[in-house]
């Protein structure tokens, strides 16, 4: 029997990508470059959460950057924030707990969807010409809103899957 992110992750990632548009790489890393990546994730913090406390910036930070690059369950970003040298470099030198991912989402969670859709966008946005992003604007911005969601769902059950 087939888990239920083998069923989902199909379904949603050809959604993304319209005809005659690569589809984008599950990680964002792969197609941006992790500095690149890094940088639309600070620029989606700064737009979407200006300064909510410094800590919940670095958690906004950190989590957004993983969900883009398909780091998903809690248990993982965790293991990446000491292990992975460019999430460390994001919470720098904190310590950060499973129990400190599962929280910060259930709390700020349209504020993670709103900066993963920007992260999207923008990586979109750097991939295509600026005529064919303008001319399909509202149908990138439905895809953006698609991708944030689902990887906010594949967090949640990741983190569900784990507990069981």
């Amino acid at each position: 029997m087939p888990d239920a992110l083998t069923t989902i992750e199909p379904i949603v990632t050809t959604r993304v990508a319209p005809p005659g548009v690569p589809k984008m790489p599950d990680d964002l890393r792969q197609e941006l470059g992790w500095h690149r990546l890094f940088l639309l994730t600070l620029d989606a913090v700064l737009a979407v959460a200006p300064t909510p406390g410094r800590n919940a910036n670095v958690l906004l930070s950190v989590t957004t950057y993983c969900y883009a690059a398909k780091v998903l369950s809690s248990g993982d970003i965790e293991e990446a924030s000491s292990e992975q040298w460019d999430v460390a470099y994001i919470i720098r030198g904190r310590t950060l707990t499973a129990a400190d991912v599962r929280r910060f989402r259930r709390i700020y969670r349209p504020v993670l969807e709103q900066c993963l859709q920007r992260v999207f966008l923008d990586a979109v946005r750097m991939r295509l010409t600026p005529h064919a992003f303008e001319t399909d604007l509202d149908g990138w911005s439905r895809k953006a809103v698609e991708f944030a969601q689902h990887r906010l769902k594949l967090a949640i059950l990741m983190d569900t899957a784990t507990a069981d």
